[in-house]
């Protein structure tokens, strides 16, 4: 019953109703470029880009191979977060749309902390997690919290555990 599992899409409802949290407190509006809170991201024409085109996939950001080298770039947060700043768009932002699937999460929490100027995993914890009592839902598993994770298993067998020392 203690056991927290890796959980994938369900990232972009939670960093979509971040932003919404945010955005209902008064902190930024849908329609504020995203580089008003990321100065980096202004990159390559991206000064126009807003947060409402972003939470609608219209930012034009869904080329993975355009914000890492390597896919396994994505599990390393802030090198993604770089990567994503320094992309340029697939297409005109707003005039077009395009699935941001394997960096949707990334994208909403760096304006997040943009923002906020804490981690995504603090705003996660003190907006959502806390008041909510959700034991388990976090972005990122604290160091504190690794003997809670369930081993994965793959569909030919293969066991995958996190080597002793490895960071999370």
């Amino acid at each position: 019953e203690d056991t927290v599992a890796l959980s994938f899409s369900t990232t972009k409802g939670v960093a979509s109703t971040l932003m919404h949290i945010l955005v209902g407190k008064g902190l930024a509006s849908y329609d504020d470029p995203i580089a008003k809170y990321w100065p980096d991201f202004a990159a390559e024409g991206k000064d126009v880009i807003t947060i409402r085109q972003a939470m609608h996939h219209g930012a034009g950001l869904y080329l993975l191979e355009d914000h890492v080298d390597d896919g396994h770039d994505i599990l390393d947060w802030h090198k993604t977060l770089k990567g994503s700043a320094a992309a340029r768009p697939a297409h005109t932002p707003g005039k077009g749309s395009g699935y941001h699937g394997m960096n949707y999460g990334h994208l909403m929490g760096g304006i997040i902390e943009g923002i906020t100027g804490k981690t995504f995993a603090e705003v996660l914890k003190e907006e959502l997690s806390s008041p909510l009592e959700l034991d388990g839902c976090f972005v990122g598993l604290p160091v504190e919290e690794m003997h809670r994770r369930a081993h994965l298993i793959t569909r030919n067998g293969v066991y995958f555990k996190m080597k002793k020392g490895a960071k999370p």
